[in-house]
């Protein structure tokens, strides 16, 4: 028998254009006729509403495009892409036995903003005092002020930062559905001895897809609450809070399992070695003329250069030329040095 909505009969039975959200907490076709819920066709009841009708689709862009405000002294937005299923809202009530987070009235999944400040708080707990920390330093003071007071012994304070909702771009413009097997039921629900002839009773939960682009924003609403330091350096310091999150912490829910692991869309500057300069005084030249390359040796030292025929071509005399195809050569070179590596980079002086 076919699954029914538990909606009076004037509601109509078909929901294919409501947003999830939608059809997930109002219009599920998830009871049997006697009005109990089902429960061996959960996966047939969820995999219809993963599907965005294209106005849900739609309003989900323009929400994530608000988001992507430019930055500025007081907006710091950041992208970033999922890696992995995203979930949210888990612990919600709902007959599934499992609820999800959805923003009312678009009926579209969402992170909330408290839960962003959340991870993001922590991860400022876990950059405090971070020698690691190449950007800027976190310290309790400037947690509170960004933050917030959230020590109970201590009055309330309104932290400088306001966070954003994040609506996902759904991958494939769709939600999923995600399995938990949970075993040896008998065992912890029911007090009975612990086996393995136990049958796993199968959870359908709902998931936000990986590869699901997220739009992270944070404004500054009340800079008077920072000092000097911090209203230059927030920007900062809060960006090293979301690559923190990003690589070891993640948002929503069961991120102790993988969940909700992302991606950044920055990408960070590459730093740039220094090069160092150096004078071999009478180094020993070979030229390999089938390689074209030239090898500079001094005591146990070796700097190369590949591609190296505008080298010889620049000795000069046929003679020069001669002795450092015989590895003769006695001259002074330049030698650059980038992490470790020497590099011959040109002859100074005349042949021996």
């Amino acid at each position: 028998m076919a699954l029914i909505a538990l909606v009076p009969k004037y509601v109509g039975e078909d929901f294919n254009d409501a947003p999830p959200g939608h059809r997930y907490r109002l219009y599920l076709q998830f009871w049997n006729g006697d009005y109990s819920p089902t429960k061996k066709d959960k996966l047939a009841a969820l995999r219809p509403l993963c599907k965005l009708p294209q106005h849900s689709q739609d309003v989900m862009k323009a929400l994530a495009e608000r988001s992507k405000a430019p930055d500025s002294e007081t907006t710091l937005s950041i992208a970033a892409d999922s890696t992995a299923p995203f979930a949210t809202g888990l612990g919600w009530e709902h007959p599934n036995e499992n609820g999800f987070a959805f923003l009312d009235p678009y009926g579209l999944p969402y992170l909330p903003g408290s839960g962003v400040k959340g991870v993001l708080r922590q991860a400022a707990r876990d950059l405090i005092d971070d020698p690691s920390s190449e950007t800027a330093t976190w310290t309790p003071e400037a947690m509170t002020a960004l933050f917030g007071e959230d020590d109970p012994n201590k009055p309330h304070g309104q932290g400088a930062l306001r966070f954003w909702d994040v609506i996902p771009e759904l991958a494939g413009g769709k939600l999923d559905v995600d399995i938990l097997n949970p075993h040896y039921r008998d065992y912890y629900q029911e007090g009975g001895t612990p086996h393995d002839a136990g049958q796993p009773v199968p959870v359908f939960f709902l998931i936000v897809p990986p590869k699901s682009r997220f739009h992270f924003r944070v404004d500054l609403i009340a800079p008077f609450r920072l000092d000097e330091n911090l209203r230059k350096d927030w920007k900062a310091m809060m960006q090293a809070a979301f690559m923190h999150a990003f690589d070891w912490l993640g948002f929503g829910a069961k991120t102790a399992v993988g969940y909700g692991a992302m991606k950044s869309l920055i990408v960070p500057p590459q730093k740039v070695a220094a090069t160092m300069e150096e004078i071999w005084e009478n180094a020993t030249v070979k030229y390999d003329v089938s390689g074209r390359v030239m090898t500079a040796t001094l005591g146990e030292r070796k700097a190369i250069k590949s591609e190296a025929k505008a080298l010889f071509e620049a000795l000069g005399s046929k003679k020069r030329q001669e002795k450092a195809k015989s590895g003769e050569l006695k001259t002074d070179v330049k030698v650059l040095m980038q992490d470790d590596k020497l590099e011959l980079h040109e002859i100074l002086s005349p042949a021996a």
